[in-house]
């Protein structure tokens, strides 16, 4: 059945829009499916040199491509053989392999055939030395190979789909320089400390040398002393994921850092500054970025940033606001439906974390954290 002009028309306006992050790609991956009649479709943007994912965006079966990349990514003959290098914008098995071949590949009969895969076709929209970025629409042997107005259809849609890609790299760029320098910024106006995947301090920036001045103790040998041994298991934790990330993390971790008398315990923020494609980061290197948290925070984030570093249960969180409120114990439990015995063990699970042993004490480090 012959496609409409309207429809191609449709996939690259959703190709452009997705390109200013405008729509999802997934929504631009659906039309191109059905576009070319295929089981799901990919946009792959892959660097060289590592041979790893910048980025993937899948219509779905998002479970093929996680076993694919951890188990036959190596045995893939269309990356040599159709990709590397690159011989054709638009790509497809029948280039290189005969239906003969591929019943006799172990790619094609061991991974895609269970997954009732067998035929492929892909348009290649960059190629450097250090970068390819490309669309692939994977079919099963009831679609057969692509036939020529498929092929007709990818070759309208080539030079959209390059444009779109360019683009997209553009704003993504824009969109990390942005972020990078508003957390510059943020870093400039607040103390902020870069740590190496071991928790050694390597910089402080000025406002955290005023800081410094103040609080000395704040850093100690070189280390800084965290208020508790969770907390400090925690950040070692954190650092590690962080060290040995393939991609950039998601939101911030809080810990709880020692003050003074005056100040008591600070709060501050953990951001992962290591993107360099899994590449494992040097004693030396800068991991993460500690910022001390700004005063204005909802009682949500602080609720949240507290069960975070102190490992609370919900329920162990419910009962410390209950607490913090001037409830007693009983009280807490009535209040919670719950028997006096679990709540009364759910304190005591709250005062180990916190490294107290009275519950006025976990109140008076409660009021200091809170202020």
């Amino acid at each position: 059945m012959a496609i409409g002009a309207e429809a191609v028309s449709e996939a690259i306006s959703f190709a452009h829009e997705a390109a200013l992050g405008d729509r999802p790609w997934s929504d631009f991956l659906h039309r191109l499916n059905g576009l070319i009649g295929g089981v799901f479709a990919n946009l792959e943007i892959v660097d060289l040199k590592t041979g790893r994912y910048i980025e993937l965006n899948s219509t779905e079966n998002l479970e093929v491509n996680e076993e694919y990349l951890e188990h036959y990514y190596s045995i893939n003959p269309r990356i040599s053989k159709l990709l590397m290098p690159l011989r054709h914008e638009i790509v497809h098995d029948y280039q290189i392999f005969s239906d003969t071949d591929m019943d006799r590949n172990e790619f094609y009969n061991d991974f895609l055939a269970p997954h009732d895969l067998r035929y492929f076709a892909g348009v290649c929209t960059l190629h450097t030395a250090e970068l390819f970025a490309g669309f692939s629409i994977q079919r099963a042997k009831s679609h057969g190979n692509i036939d020529e107005e498929q092929l007709t259809i990818l070759h309208h849609l080539l030079p959209h789909l390059k444009q779109a890609v360019k683009t997209h790299l553009k704003v993504s760029q824009l969109k990390s320089q942005i972020a990078q320098s508003n957390a510059f910024r943020e870093a400039v106006e607040r103390p902020a400390i870069t740590l190496d995947k071991r928790g050694k301090v390597l910089s402080i920036n000025p406002a955290g040398d005023r800081l410094l001045l103040q609080i000395p103790a704040l850093v100690d040998d070189g280390v800084i002393q965290l208020d508790t041994s969770l907390d400090t298991l925690l950040l070692n934790n954190a650092l590690q994921r962080m060290a040995g990330s393939q991609k950039e993390r998601d939101g911030t971790e809080t810990f709880i850092i020692k003050g003074d008398q005056e100040t008591g315990p600070l709060h501050f923020e953990l951001v992962s500054c290591h993107h360099s494609g899994g590449r494992i980061p040097k004693e030396n290197e800068p991991v993460a970025l500690l910022m001390l948290r700004s005063n204005e925070r909802t009682e949500a984030s602080s609720d949240n940033a507290l069960s975070r570093t102190y490992d609370l249960t919900q329920a162990e969180l419910s009962l410390l606001k209950l607490i913090w409120q001037g409830a007693t114990l009983r009280e807490s439990a009535q209040i919670r439906g719950v028997q006096y015995e679990t709540a009364r063990g759910q304190l005591k699970s709250i005062m180990a974390k916190f490294d107290v042993n009275r519950q006025t004490d976990l109140v008076r480090l409660l009021a200091t954290i809170r202020a």
